[in-house]
């Protein structure tokens, strides 16, 4: 049904929403893709870090502090650009903590 629905999706979000929804069943097909997935983000919020920091220590801390314990780096004043990214890698990183929440749930349950 949700691809039906995303084809037949009119409004911008509900196709957003949508494929955000996709995104989640193709995690949940396999623990290898999913762990897959956490690599690539963490790569992804890895390379955003350095971009701002140009220290590579200190971006593999930021990047595994705002995605895997959703405690963001610290933003100077004015330094928008590292608030995005906070919000961005913590968001994702909740996300995700969701959806392995969902795995082992029916994974339990299915017995």
């Amino acid at each position: 049904h949700r691809k039906l629905r995303l084809t037949q999706a009119r409004n911008p979000i509900a196709s957003i929403m949508q494929r955000i929804i996709a995104y989640a069943e193709w995690l949940l097909i396999s623990p290898g893709r999913f762990i897959v997935a956490l690599i690539v983000w963490f790569l992804i919020f890895f390379f955003g870090y350095w971009m701002i920091n140009d220290s590579w220590v200190a971006a593999t801390s930021s990047a595994w502090n705002a995605f895997i314990a959703t405690n963001p780096a610290e933003v100077q004043e004015n330094d928008f650009l590292t608030l995005i990214l906070n919000a961005t890698a913590s968001g994702v990183g909740l996300f995700h903590l969701g959806i392995f929440i969902s795995y082992l749930y029916t994974t339990v349950t299915r017995r």
